[in-house]
């Protein structure tokens, strides 16, 4: 079983080249920890291998920063034996239960690296109808029997959920579904609008957040906006620690930051007017979630970003590493062909 993403409609190798988190990933890292070589089309229409023992420059390049290098046209990866049944509790809470919540997992992860690999968490903000308030779904899910898992989760049931779903012996083809992020889920629709600006954290903070929640609230208030969605990740970091961040193009932040979160805003048609406003909204709750950190804190996955984000913001902070990715660009790219998204230059 190679290492893929959450959701069931994206590709294995698009989310490897910027990072690829996972259900998996605190047992086996990103998926680009698990690329073993890539062959790829270059800007001047010639074809490279890209390994540890070929051309490791751009094979270090491109597990983290790939789409500014080539077209991948087939990869090989490392495989990892597939996972037994999951149990999943899906947990409901109302914004009541904000603080109390988002505190509870700060404390699970300090330190994160510590959390049992098995266990993953994983939230949905949404609202449920145009005449409720937004609720948060979370899910709880770990690698064993539902036993094992409410030890993990006794914690969040002492908060007393609006509802609760215990669904057991999933198999991992099937956890999409079970997460609510299959083929037919609405984030998989085809020819609709998604905005988005990713914000990877360490601890929530929990000012910052409630006023995410309101702006959200705002959002989703607004009928050309109701289907957005705010995507709270935080899968662990056990075997994502454990790999050399110089290895990869990888920014430390990524591998440091236990929490990837996401205001994704769904809306129909090209009217300048709405795509402002969206834009308005994403800007507004990204500024929100990063209360208490300057700026140059502030870090974006890069699968996750706008497109309106420096350099520094999301390929890291490191002056070494974004002028290696710069040098490498010259190398490979020197006419800058491949500029389309997050560009290092």
């Amino acid at each position: 079983m190679a290492i893929t993403g959450l959701c069931e409609c994206v590709s294995v190798a698009g989310p490897l080249l910027g990072a690829g988190h996972s259900a998996l990933q605190s047992q086996y890292g990103f998926s680009a920890d698990n690329l073993l070589s890539a062959n790829i089309v270059l800007a001047n229409g010639t074809t490279a291998l890209a390994s540890s023992a070929t051309n490791p420059d751009l094979f270090w390049a491109i597990r983290g920063a790939g789409h500014n290098f080539g077209i991948v046209t087939s990869f090989t990866l490392l495989t990892h034996p597939v996972p037994s049944t999951y149990s999943l509790y899906t947990l409901v809470y109302t914004k009541g239960k904000i603080e109390a919540l988002f505190s509870l997992v700060n404390n699970i992860d300090t330190p994160p690296e510590t959390r049992d690999s098995k266990f993953f968490l994983n939230a949905v903000l949404s609202r449920p109808a145009a005449d409720t308030d937004p609720v948060f779904t979370y899910s709880l899910a770990y690698e064993g029997t539902p036993e094992e898992l409410h030890i993990r989760a006794k914690s969040f049931l002492a908060l007393s959920p609006l509802t609760t779903t215990l669904t057991m012996d999933i198999t991992y083809d099937k956890l999409y579904q079970a997460l609510g992020f299959g083929k037919d889920a609405f984030a998989c629709r085809k020819n609709i609008n998604q905005d988005m600006a990713g914000v990877a954290l360490k601890r929530w903070n929990i000012e910052g957040l409630e006023k995410a929640y309101r702006i959200f609230s705002d959002l989703t208030a607004d009928p050309r906006f109701f289907n957005s969605f705010m995507l709270m990740e935080n899968y662990g970091i056990v075997a994502v620690t454990g790999v050399d961040p110089d290895s990869t193009a990888l920014p430390r932040e990524e591998r440091e930051r236990p929490i990837l979160t996401s205001a994704i805003v769904h809306y129909e048609g090209d009217e300048e007017t709405t795509r402002r406003d969206a834009a308005a909204y994403i800007r507004e709750i990204k500024e929100a979630l990063y209360e208490g950190l300057d700026k140059d804190e502030w870090h974006a996955y890069v699968n996750y970003a706008a497109g309106d984000e420096g350099v520094e913001e999301v390929y890291g902070r490191e002056r070494w590493r974004v002028e290696k990715l710069r040098e490498m660009k010259g190398r490979w790219d020197p006419g800058t062909r491949f500029r389309f998204f997050a560009p290092l230059a």
